[in-house]
Order: structure tokens, then sequence, then C-alpha cells
């Protein structure tokens, strides 16, 4: 394996990320530095890029050093050391890995962006809950994966019945619940006052 000029300009965090075996459900081709997997934390899946330290892939099986770039994720949620996050191909999970450095420090901080995020969340969970969990701590990253829709929703000008028929359609078409368009209206209100 030989050493490699890195070809990301501003890395976001470094990471250790371990590739799983066949065995383990994983790949069973070689990953290559550059490549763009699905990191998965918080429910959500984000856009990264990996660049590999010190070699140009990585057979399942083994772990590699690698710095990530991110489209948009830093913009939002806050990234910290320690954090455990996936790899994924669709609803595969062909990757586990840690964040072991925050490299640029605007990860760490504060946004309007940020707090619009976090407001939509606690909204969701604190409001919202159509299922009725908010109660169980341990169940509270339920609604993560409907966030950032519902952010890009806001951000782009949606009016409230946009938001309402979104919020309706999650309670209906993806809970499989009845759903409370009249609720779903209120709390569309909520975020468009945030």
């Amino acid at each position: 394996m030989t050493t490699q000029t890195l070809r990301i300009i501003d890395p976001h965090i470094k990471a250790e990320i371990y590739y799983l075996t066949p065995e383990e459900e994983g790949r069973s081709a070689a990953i290559h530095t550059g490549y763009r997997g699905q990191f998965h934390f918080n429910q959500t899946d984000w856009d990264a890029r990996q660049e590999f330290i010190g070699k140009t892939s990585c057979q399942p099986g083994e772990s590699v050093e690698t710095l990530i770039q991110f489209a948009t994720v830093h913009q939002l949620i806050p990234l910290f050391k320690g954090l455990k996050f996936e790899i994924r191909e669709g609803i595969k999970i062909i990757g586990i890995g840690t964040v072991t450095e925050i490299i640029n420090p605007k990860i760490e901080n504060d946004s309007p962006h940020k707090r619009l995020y976090r407001a939509i969340d606690e909204i969701l969970w604190n409001e919202w809950d159509p299922i009725g969990v908010n109660d169980f701590i341990d169940a509270r990253d339920e609604y993560y994966g409907y966030i950032p829709h519902i952010y890009s929703l806001r951000v782009k000008g949606a009016n409230k019945e946009t938001l309402a028929t979104h919020l309706f359609k999650i309670e209906t078409e993806r809970m499989g619940l009845l759903g409370n368009l009249e609720r779903c209206k209120q709390i569309a209100d909520r975020i468009l006052n945030l």
C-alpha cells in the first residue's frame, strides 16, 4: 500500500472505519479512497466523501483511517469526537466507524441553521409525537429521519399547507396511522413561526 497525496481540500472530520466482510453481510469487493457511501447517524443518511490515509484501498474485514468531507451535514448537526456511525449502501450496512477528530472547527460552532434544525427536532419530539413515544428517552431518535426533509421544506419557504400535508403523509403512509390533519396544521404553524 502506498501513501497518496490527499485530494480533499477541506476535510471536516477524521474517522476510523471498519468495513464488514461478506460473512458479516458487508461488501465482497475492496473499497477505494474517494468512496462516497452514505454516512448514517441520527437515523439519517448524509452524503460524504472519504479520503483514506496512508492507503488507496481497504479490503472487507480491514479498518481504515479516513478524512471525511460532508456536503451539508456540518451546517446542520453538531458532530463530535466519539460519535458512532455506519457506512451504508442503500439500507445495507457495509461499515461501522467512529469520529476520531474534528478537523474543521465550524463543525462544533453554533449557527442559525443548526438552531433551526434542533428547534424542528424539539417540536417533532415534544409536540407532534404521533405515536406517543416521547415519554421514553430511549426512543429519542424516533423522528430524526424526518427532520432533514422538513428542514428543507422550511428553508425553501414551504407554506403551512405543504408542511401539514407532508406531516400527514408521514403519519398515514409511513407510520400506518389514521393521521390528524388539524394537528399537523398546528405543528406546521409552529415550524413556520420558528
